[in-house]
């Protein structure tokens, strides 16, 4: 080996523990950035209604706008369901005390996407979908719900409510579909507790 290889082998070497030593350095900055998790602003604990829902939702204001919801939910049929948050937090009566929709702005139901002032229920968060075995893992962001007592479009103590069926999101072409999205009979439905 001549002078010009063992030096290329040794720049080499060199390189290599400059790398290691970046890569540490990021790992150390990673991880000292890194937060514990936050704690919840509200949390849903389900119960049966037409079927044996079971399950928990964590509840999160954002920092930019609206509310993440994220959670399991177990007892479904496979398949979509309608998922919304209803007007009253009484959940007896299989759910059915829990009323109609959320709808302060008093406009047809729609899809999550659709304008909240004139297109859609403030509670109109679309559909989950369980798997096979009736598992449903729920992570949902919607910015028009709000967990600010101040807002009308408050969901803190209300119900949600996972429907049977699926929501057609108001595009059913009939009256009930502008109503319910046609959703069908509540699985399940737990209160939106505020911490």
């Amino acid at each position: 080996m001549n002078l010009y290889e063992f030096s290329a082998v040794e720049a080499g070497k060199g390189l290599l523990v400059k790398m290691k030593l970046l890569l540490v350095v990021c790992l150390a900055v990673a991880a000292s950035c890194a937060v514990a998790p936050r704690r919840p602003n509200a949390v849903v604990d389900f119960v049966p209604g037409n079927d044996n829902v079971s399950g928990r939702l964590q509840l999160y204001r954002t920092d930019y706008a609206g509310v993440l919801i994220q959670g399991k939910v177990s007892g479904l049929t496979p398949g979509h369901h309608g998922f919304h948050v209803h007007a009253e937090g009484d959940l007896s009566g299989k759910c059915t005390a829990a009323g109609g929709h959320f709808n302060p702005f008093q406009t047809n139901h729609g899809s999550p996407y659709d304008n909240p002032v004139r297109d859609r229920h403030v509670g109109d968060l679309g559909n989950i979908q369980a798997d096979r075995y009736g598992n449903a893992d729920i992570y949902i962001h919607d910015t028009v719900i709000s967990l600010d007592p101040a807002s009308h479009a408050y969901i803190g103590n209300k119900a949600i409510v996972i429907h049977q069926g699926r929501d057609d999101l108001g595009r059913g072409g009939n009256p009930d579909s502008l109503k319910t999205g046609n959703a069908g009979g509540r699985a399940g439905c737990g209160l939106i507790v505020p911490h």
